[in-house]
C-alpha cells in the first residue's frame, strides 16, 4: 500500500489467515507499514480469519505481535 492510503486513517485492520504460515509471516512487516505511514492515533486491528480451519498459525504467535504492537486481537469465521 502507499503511504497516501494511511495518512487520514483512524483505523487499521490488518487480517491474516490462520491456516497459512506465508499469510502471517507477512503481518509484521503490515503492522510495520502501519506504525510507520498511519498517524499514532489510529486504531490498529489484527483479525486471523478462518478459525473454523485446522490452524497452522499458533494463537500464541498472533499474541507476542499483538503484545508487541499494542494492537487488538480478532479471530473470525469466514
Amino acid at each position: 500500500m502507499t503511504r497516501a492510503f494511511y495518512r487520514n486513517a483512524h483505523g487499521v485492520v490488518v487480517v491474516y489467515d490462520i491456516t497459512n504460515e506465508a499469510s502471517f509471516t507477512n503481518v509484521e512487516r503490515w503492522l510495520g507499514d502501519v506504525r510507520q505511514h498511519a498517524p499514532a492515533t489510529a486504531e490498529v486491528m489484527l483479525v486471523g480469519t478462518k478459525s473454523d480451519l485446522p490452524r497452522k498459525v499458533l494463537a500464541e504467535d498472533a499474541q507476542v505481535l499483538f503484545q508487541h504492537h499494542v494492537c487488538l486481537i480478532l479471530t473470525l469465521w469466514t
